[in-house]
This record gives C-alpha cells, sequence and structure tokens, in this order.
C-alpha cells in the first residue's frame, strides 16, 4: 500500500469517528434531546442500542486512528515513515509529531474504555467505573476528532491532495429522521 493510499484509509477513517460522534453527540445532546424525547422513548429499542452503537464504533474508529501496534495502519506508524516519504518537509513532520502529542491523553482515555469495556471486558471495571476514570467528555471527543482532520489535512496538503472540512450531513439526516418521526408518530396517535 502506498503512503497515499494509507492516507487515504486514514481520512475515510476520521470520516467515519465524525459521523459517529455527530449521531452519537446528536441523539444525547441537550439541544436535541428534549424536543424528540416522547419519540426517542417510543422508538426506544431502537434509540437505546442506536446511541450505544454510534459510541462503541466512534471509540473503535479512534482507537485504530491511533493504534501503536507495528502491523497497524494508524496515524502514528504512518509518522514513523514519514521520514522516508519524499515531499513531507521535516517542519511538517515535526508539526505532526506534535500535534500527535497534543492529544496523547485524549487518545489514552479512548483506549481506556476500548480496553476495559468495549474491546475487551475488564471484569474488575465496572461500565460506571471506566467511565468515571477515563474522564472523557463529548467536547473532547470533537476536539480529538477536529484535531486528527488537521493532522490528515497536513499531510494531504503535503502531498498537493487538498484538504478537507466535515461536512455535516450525519446530523442533519438524523435530525431530519427524528422531525419525520415525530411527526409520523404524531399522526398516528
Amino acid at each position: 500500500m502506498t503512503f497515499d493510499e494509507k492516507l487515504e484509509e486514514l481520512f475515510q477513517d476520521v470520516l467515519r469517528a465524525r459521523d459517529t460522534y455527530e449521531a452519537w453527540w446528536t441523539l444525547k445532546s441537550d439541544k436535541v434531546r428534549p424536543t424528540y424525547v416522547g419519540t426517542m422513548n417510543h422508538y426506544l429499542g431502537y434509540f437505546r442500542i442506536a446511541i450505544h452503537s454510534h459510541f462503541v464504533a466512534m471509540i473503535m474508529a479512534l482507537c485504530r486512528l491511533y493504534d501503536t501496534h507495528k502491523e497497524a495502519l494508524s496515524i502514528p506508524r504512518l509518522v514513523v515513515s514519514l521520514q522516508s516519504e519524499p515531499g513531507i518537509s521535516k517542519s511538517i513532520m515535526q508539526n505532526v509529531k506534535e500535534s500527535v502529542a497534543a492529544v496523547e491523553s485524549s487518545i489514552l482515555k479512548i483506549k481506556l474504555l476500548r480496553d476495559k469495556v468495549f474491546g475487551h471486558r475488564d471484569r474488575s471495571h465496572t461500565y460506571e467505573r471506566a467511565f468515571e476514570e477515563a474522564g472523557l467528555t463529548g467536547n473532547e471527543v470533537e476536539n480529538l476528532i477536529d484535531k486528527t482532520l488537521q493532522i490528515i489535512n497536513a499531510l494531504l496538503k503535503a502531498r498537493n491532495k487538498g484538504t478537507y472540512e466535515f461536512e455535516h450531513y450525519t446530523e442533519l439526516d438524523l435530525l431530519k429522521l427524528l422531525r419525520d418521526l415525530s411527526s409520523a408518530q404524531g399522526r398516528s396517535t
């Protein structure tokens, strides 16, 4: 796999992380939930597992992006290969390394959740204990995802591949779905 192909794969992973974050956060947010809580409760079997599934998928996508295993396709492993990659200046390499180091505390929190409750199940940790120990916030996850896109964009730009911004189709489509369900529920009662 070429460097550019690896970079494209990682870009797709950060998009997946952002989409699952948007779905999870939209369903949990204080801006959306009060408006649609009745509809969500009406379809509780679905929404309960959807919220959980989006969160777990987000955690797993972020862990993949920062996996340090030597066989992993990840940002840290890509950083290791930067030195032998033509067209990547030392200043870009340094900026990418500093950017990865700047998100290390958030990555450790994400990995703790994966290791204790989602990817593996540590019998000595309850969900509550793992979440309390991690101390991860929704805003911190959003910041990590945004910083990850900045890292990918710096490398894409260095390769003359352009840069990207997140489009918020997941949030917009989910809000439309909730409005439609709410409207349909109102007509059926």
